[in-house]
């Protein structure tokens, strides 16, 4: 996973800004393990950028989602969920409390299998049950 100083020489690279909200997001995701939404990463980067809209954490993480920084998911409620680890993983999703867990165990995807069929530019892997706190 880049850094925050590595990620800022790839995006001076391509001509872009890394702004001081891009920053705040990306250190707030990559400092949880909750996979929040807009809105809570919105109260919680508010606390170091009080002036920060809605908005602006909107167009930014729809930027640092489709650069590859971080990963957008929709939970078991089809709610959209954030994660600051962008490399392949799995998100177990409770279909009961709707927390996800991160699984770090990745099947391999043989994606010359898919080369007849198109290219490939993103892998989701959600495995939906009920996690061990539900379930007792």
């Amino acid at each position: 996973m880049l850094n925050t100083v590595q990620i800022k020489e790839k995006i001076n690279q391509a001509g872009e800004r890394l702004t001081p909200q891009r920053i705040e997001i990306l250190k707030y995701l990559r400092s949880v393990t909750c996979h929040p939404t807009a809105e809570i990463i919105y109260t919680e980067v508010k606390k170091n950028i009080p002036t920060i809209s809605l908005g602006t954490i909107y167009r930014n993480l729809i930027y640092l989602v489709t650069k590859g920084y971080i990963i957008q998911f929709q939970n078991n409620d089809n709610i959209t969920c954030y994660d600051g680890n962008p490399k392949d993983h799995i998100h177990f999703i409770c279909q009961k409390c709707n927390k996800v867990h991160d699984i770090f165990e990745t099947p391999t995807i043989d994606k010359a299998k898919f080369d007849k069929l198109g290219i490939i530019n993103k892998v989701e892997y959600k495995v939906f049950g009920v996690c061990t706190e539900c379930n007792q």
